[in-house]
Protein backbone atom coordinates (compact mmCIF):
# COMPACT_ATOMS: atom_id res chain seq x y z
CA UNK A 1 0.00 0.00 0.00
CA UNK A 2 1.34 3.40 -1.09
CA UNK A 3 1.11 6.42 1.59
CA UNK A 4 2.43 10.36 1.08
CA UNK A 5 2.88 13.55 3.05
CA UNK A 6 2.30 16.43 0.96
CA UNK A 7 4.72 18.65 1.26
CA UNK A 8 4.01 22.88 0.56
CA UNK A 9 6.85 23.73 -1.57
CA UNK A 10 9.13 21.97 -4.05
CA UNK A 11 12.11 20.90 -2.26
CA UNK A 12 15.59 21.61 -4.15
CA UNK A 13 17.28 18.70 -3.89
CA UNK A 14 19.15 19.06 -0.45
CA UNK A 15 16.44 19.44 0.68
CA UNK A 16 15.27 16.50 -0.31
CA UNK A 17 18.37 14.66 0.44
CA UNK A 18 18.21 16.16 4.08
CA UNK A 19 14.86 14.11 4.62
CA UNK A 20 15.96 11.21 3.74
CA UNK A 21 19.22 11.40 5.59
CA UNK A 22 17.16 12.55 8.99
CA UNK A 23 14.69 9.38 8.37
CA UNK A 24 17.83 7.47 8.12
CA UNK A 25 18.98 8.23 11.15
CA UNK A 26 15.29 8.01 12.71
CA UNK A 27 15.41 4.10 11.10
CA UNK A 28 19.09 3.30 12.10
CA UNK A 29 18.18 4.35 16.20
CA UNK A 30 15.78 1.55 15.50
CA UNK A 31 17.85 -0.83 14.34
CA UNK A 32 16.96 -0.79 10.86
CA UNK A 33 19.26 -1.44 7.67
CA UNK A 34 18.81 1.31 5.31
CA UNK A 35 20.08 2.03 1.78
CA UNK A 36 20.03 5.57 0.25
CA UNK A 37 18.69 4.79 -3.57
CA UNK A 38 20.11 7.71 -5.68
CA UNK A 39 19.11 11.64 -4.84
CA UNK A 40 15.35 10.86 -3.73
CA UNK A 41 14.59 7.52 -2.46
CA UNK A 42 15.64 5.02 0.22
CA UNK A 43 14.92 1.62 1.28
CA UNK A 44 14.94 -0.30 4.65
CA UNK A 45 14.66 -3.22 6.15
CA UNK A 46 13.60 -3.53 9.83
CA UNK A 47 14.87 -6.54 12.04
CA UNK A 48 13.08 -8.99 12.84
CA UNK A 49 11.16 -8.95 16.19
CA UNK A 50 13.55 -11.19 17.92
CA UNK A 51 16.53 -9.64 16.74
CA UNK A 52 15.38 -6.34 18.16
CA UNK A 53 17.06 -4.33 21.01
CA UNK A 54 13.96 -1.89 21.36
CA UNK A 55 10.93 -2.73 21.02
CA UNK A 56 8.27 -0.03 19.11
CA UNK A 57 5.38 -0.40 17.01
CA UNK A 58 6.89 -0.28 13.91
CA UNK A 59 8.10 -3.36 14.51
CA UNK A 60 5.55 -5.28 12.04
CA UNK A 61 6.88 -3.47 9.65
CA UNK A 62 9.63 -5.80 7.69
CA UNK A 63 10.47 -3.59 5.02
CA UNK A 64 9.53 -0.56 3.18
CA UNK A 65 10.74 2.30 0.61
CA UNK A 66 10.35 6.28 0.79
CA UNK A 67 10.92 8.70 -2.27
CA UNK A 68 10.79 12.52 -2.51
CA UNK A 69 8.38 13.22 -5.42
CA UNK A 70 6.09 15.20 -7.78
CA UNK A 71 4.68 12.10 -9.41
CA UNK A 72 2.87 13.19 -12.48
CA UNK A 73 2.98 16.59 -11.99
CA UNK A 74 0.85 16.35 -8.71
CA UNK A 75 2.29 18.25 -5.85
CA UNK A 76 5.23 17.16 -4.10
CA UNK A 77 4.95 14.17 -1.32
CA UNK A 78 7.52 11.92 0.63
CA UNK A 79 5.74 8.74 -0.66
CA UNK A 80 6.22 5.36 1.19
CA UNK A 81 5.31 1.78 1.58
CA UNK A 82 5.44 -0.70 3.68
CA UNK A 83 5.50 -4.19 3.95
CA UNK A 84 4.39 -6.92 6.15
CA UNK A 85 5.10 -9.95 5.25
CA UNK A 86 6.70 -11.26 8.63
CA UNK A 87 3.52 -10.22 10.49
CA UNK A 88 1.53 -11.62 7.70
CA UNK A 89 3.53 -15.23 7.80
CA UNK A 90 2.98 -14.80 11.94
CA UNK A 91 -0.95 -14.76 10.84
CA UNK A 92 -1.08 -17.65 8.60
CA UNK A 93 0.49 -19.33 11.46
CA UNK A 94 -1.55 -18.56 13.86
CA UNK A 95 -4.66 -19.28 11.49
CA UNK A 96 -3.34 -22.86 11.02
CA UNK A 97 -3.04 -23.21 14.60
CA UNK A 98 -6.56 -21.94 15.45
CA UNK A 99 -7.74 -24.28 12.05
CA UNK A 100 -6.26 -26.90 14.19
CA UNK A 101 -7.39 -26.18 17.54
CA UNK A 102 -10.92 -25.37 16.51
CA UNK A 103 -11.62 -28.27 13.91
CA UNK A 104 -14.47 -29.41 15.52
CA UNK A 105 -15.80 -26.50 16.26
CA UNK A 106 -18.69 -25.01 14.52
CA UNK A 107 -17.62 -23.91 11.21
CA UNK A 108 -19.34 -20.22 11.96
CA UNK A 109 -17.24 -20.10 15.08
CA UNK A 110 -14.33 -20.84 13.65
CA UNK A 111 -14.62 -18.71 10.12
CA UNK A 112 -15.56 -15.89 13.33
CA UNK A 113 -12.34 -16.56 14.93
CA UNK A 114 -10.06 -16.23 12.50
CA UNK A 115 -11.76 -13.22 11.27
CA UNK A 116 -11.15 -11.73 14.48
CA UNK A 117 -7.36 -12.92 14.13
CA UNK A 118 -6.66 -11.04 11.06
CA UNK A 119 -8.61 -8.30 12.10
CA UNK A 120 -7.22 -7.58 15.86
CA UNK A 121 -3.76 -8.55 15.47
CA UNK A 122 -3.09 -8.09 11.33
CA UNK A 123 -5.07 -4.92 10.28
CA UNK A 124 -4.37 -3.15 13.86
CA UNK A 125 -0.90 -3.54 14.28
CA UNK A 126 -0.47 -2.58 10.26
CA UNK A 127 -2.54 0.53 10.84
CA UNK A 128 -0.60 1.38 13.91
CA UNK A 129 2.39 0.50 12.50
CA UNK A 130 1.59 3.03 9.34
CA UNK A 131 0.54 5.71 11.64
CA UNK A 132 3.95 5.59 13.49
CA UNK A 133 5.82 5.46 10.73
CA UNK A 134 3.84 8.41 9.07
CA UNK A 135 4.58 10.89 11.91
CA UNK A 136 8.18 9.46 11.92
CA UNK A 137 8.29 11.02 7.95
CA UNK A 138 6.74 14.42 9.22
CA UNK A 139 9.28 14.71 11.72
CA UNK A 140 11.85 13.87 9.08
CA UNK A 141 10.42 16.33 6.79
CA UNK A 142 9.05 19.05 9.06
CA UNK A 143 11.30 21.75 7.60
CA UNK A 144 9.64 21.41 4.23
CA UNK A 145 6.20 20.87 5.21
CA UNK A 146 6.19 23.79 7.78
CA UNK A 147 5.87 27.23 5.81
CA UNK A 148 9.72 28.16 7.68
CA UNK A 149 12.42 26.75 9.51
CA UNK A 150 12.43 30.63 11.72
CA UNK A 151 9.74 31.96 13.55
CA UNK A 152 8.97 35.73 12.07
CA UNK A 153 11.19 38.70 13.67
CA UNK A 154 9.84 40.29 16.56
CA UNK A 155 7.60 43.57 16.10
CA UNK A 156 10.21 45.61 18.12
CA UNK A 157 12.37 44.89 15.70
CA UNK A 158 10.83 46.49 12.75
CA UNK A 159 11.79 49.31 11.02
CA UNK A 160 11.08 53.15 12.59
CA UNK A 161 9.11 53.79 9.08
CA UNK A 162 6.26 51.06 9.95
CA UNK A 163 3.31 52.63 11.98
CA UNK A 164 3.20 51.62 15.83
CA UNK A 165 0.55 48.86 16.31
CA UNK A 166 -2.27 51.04 17.60
CA UNK A 167 -2.06 54.29 15.13
CA UNK A 168 -4.46 52.54 12.50
CA UNK A 169 -7.42 52.54 15.45
CA UNK A 170 -9.82 56.24 14.91
CA UNK A 171 -9.40 57.79 17.99
CA UNK A 172 -13.24 58.37 19.28
CA UNK A 173 -13.15 60.71 22.15
CA UNK A 174 -12.13 63.82 20.04
CA UNK A 175 -14.93 65.44 17.83
CA UNK A 176 -12.98 66.87 14.94
CA UNK A 177 -16.95 68.57 13.85
CA UNK A 178 -17.03 72.62 13.85
CA UNK A 179 -20.53 74.02 15.54
CA UNK A 180 -21.80 76.86 13.30
CA UNK A 181 -21.42 79.99 15.22
CA UNK A 182 -24.21 82.16 16.87
CA UNK A 183 -24.57 85.04 15.50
Amino acid sequence: MRQSIVLRAAPSLRQAKRILISLQQMLTERGATVELVGNDALRFRMPYPWNTHRLGWLIPVTSGRAEVSAGGGGPWRVRYQLNFSMLRYICIALSIVLAIVGREWPRLTLLNGLIILWLAFYALLASVASSRFSKLLEAASSDIVERRQRARPEAGSATDSEPDSGSDVPKTDTDTRTEPSAG
